[in-house]
């Protein structure tokens, strides 16, 4: 198993880069995007219009101008120096708190981890 972070958040990245060319098969293909009535939070937001995304080919050649570098040890890494993701409620992080705000029909398991959803990129 790999476990070279460095690995995994370059493999992060590809993914994403790749998901900017290809739909999110979590939300449906003729899904409308979300307006400020999905969102209480941001009901009196304006919505943008955003950009669409690169043509796969060059994202393509976006990824394969990638340097992958050698795993390398995690020394002076600590979970702790990242206290973003601080507890907001109950048994909530920051994150989850994030998730639901911006998700469809989000549902949450007794740990408030989100299982189910949709959510739109941007």
């Amino acid at each position: 198993m790999i476990t070279s972070r460095s690995w995994w958040c370059l493999t992060a990245t590809a993914v994403l880069s790749l998901s900017l060319a290809t739909p999110v098969a979590a939300s449906p293909a003729t899904a409308a995007p979300p307006t400020a009535a999905h969102h209480p939070a941001t009901a009196s937001a304006v919505r943008r219009d955003l950009p669409e995304p690169p043509p796969a080919e060059v994202v393509h050649e976006e990824l394969d101008d990638l340097t992958v570098a050698a795993p390398h040890p995690m020394s002076g890494y600590s979970r702790s120096k990242f206290p973003h993701w601080v507890t907001q409620y109950g048994t909530c992080d920051t994150r989850e708190v994030a998730l639901a705000r911006d998700g469809q029909d989000v549902v949450r398991d007794e740990q408030c981890r989100a299982v189910s959803g949709i959510w739109y990129g941007a």
